[in-house]
């Protein structure tokens, strides 16, 4: 009697948790455009910490956030990783593939340099999609070798897979100019 009560209170709670006729999203993963390429200089590495990134796009999904106020969030469109290691993994692979120098994400024990970014702005405004950053680049000492910062705009994108596409490209245009700035601090003599 005691078995037979216990299995239809079970029936009883599954029958109202489960449906079978509705078909579950699908989810879309993204990832940013990277070259791939292998590094032609042993040294020295260039140590990318994890970006900072606006409080507003730092969840899974992907946020499209209107500089203007209005946030599309759609939670079947998701990142492969983490936003802020995206970001510092995309323009790390661009400076290798710019300069030849090896980069990563974990701090070296030997002598590198830093480059922290920081992300001011991650969305579309207007009439495009704007990424807008500023980096600092020190020594593995904690010296600061230069700073600078800049604003690259795309087209505006109407889809999630457009914004990846623009963002992608303004990080490729941002890590160009860093490698510039990157090549000239160390070609300049040690004091």
């Amino acid at each position: 009697m005691r078995i037979a009560f216990v299995l239809a209170s079970i029936a009883l709670i599954l029958s109202g948790c489960i449906v079978f006729d509705q078909k579950s999203t699908a989810v879309t993963f993204h990832q940013f455009n990277t070259p791939t390429a292998a590094p032609t200089k042993n040294w020295p590495v260039v140590f990318i910490p994890r970006a900072q990134i606006p409080a507003a796009v730092r969840r899974p999904t992907l946020v499209i956030n209107d500089i203007g106020g209005k946030t599309v969030i759609d939670d079947s469109q998701r990142w492969v990783y983490s936003l802020d290691r995206a970001i510092s993994d995309t323009i790390g692979r661009h400076i290798v593939q710019i300069t030849g120098l090896p980069y990563s994400t974990q701090a070296p024990s030997d002598t590198h340099v830093v480059l922290l970014i920081d992300v001011m702005q991650f969305g579309v405004n207007d009439g495009s999609t704007i990424l807008q950053i500023s980096y600092h680049i020190e020594s593995s000492a904690g010296d600061t070798l230069t700073q600078g910062q800049g604003t690259w705009r795309g087209k505006r994108a109407d889809s999630p897979q457009a914004f990846v596409d623009q963002q992608s490209s303004n990080l490729s245009l941002a890590a160009a100019e860093i490698s510039q700035v990157l090549l000239k601090v160390l070609s300049k003599p040690s004091p």
